[in-house]
């Protein structure tokens, strides 16, 4: 014998390599670092600083999985809203297709998504309601836009004020339960 440490393993050769990775391994293991790299690189946009502060998980599926159930339009306002590339008139002044950001609708400042949903007197009504049915008692908060149980009620506003009606088309939201029998039939499709 060569000592405490000598084992009949070691003289076998086919022992002594590596296992092999499965492919199934092999392909989790790049999934998760192609995840991780395109993580590190959207959060240095400059996009990722304005979605921060309505969904801090992003990226993430958190937004797909609360759209599911709406249409490619409602899906499409709501992106554009937590982007602010949006055809509001501060996008549109940046963009050089305006020659003003000043909201056409109020006059008195320029019309960011947050002046849009927030501040707009044009929208007291609308912005009233919205207030009431989501709960918030002060002030609307930035993260409206990325919590699950307020998307049916912000795109009631947008449907209610008709500022994208020209340019979107109709943004109503289905029913309560038309909602929650699209979302149940979507979630079927995803187990067949």
């Amino acid at each position: 014998m060569k000592g405490a440490q000598y084992h009949w393993n070691n003289q076998v050769s086919i022992l002594r390599r590596p296992l092999p990775i499965s492919c199934s391994a092999k392909r989790q293991h790049l999934k998760a670092s192609t995840k991780k790299q395109y993580s590190r690189k959207f959060k240095k946009l400059p996009q990722f600083r304005k979605i921060e502060s309505i969904d801090p998980s992003t990226p993430s599926n958190k937004f797909r999985k609360m759209t599911a159930t709406l249409s490619r339009r409602q899906k499409s306002i709501l992106i554009q809203l937590r982007t602010e590339h949006i055809p509001l008139q501060a996008y549109l002044h940046r963009i050089g297709k305006v020659e003003s950001p000043t909201c056409q609708q109020c006059n008195e400042e320029a019309e960011m998504v947050s002046h849009y949903i927030r501040r707009c007197r044009a929208y007291k009504g609308q912005r009233r309601e919205l207030m009431t049915s989501t709960g918030e008692r002060h002030d609307i908060s930035s993260d409206i836009l990325g919590r699950k149980e307020t998307v049916q009620q912000v795109l009631k506003y947008i449907a209610d004020t008709k500022r994208f009606k020209e340019s979107h088309g109709d943004l109503t939201p289905k029913m309560q339960e038309e909602a929650e029998q699209e979302e149940q039939r979507v979630a079927d499709e995803v187990w067949v």
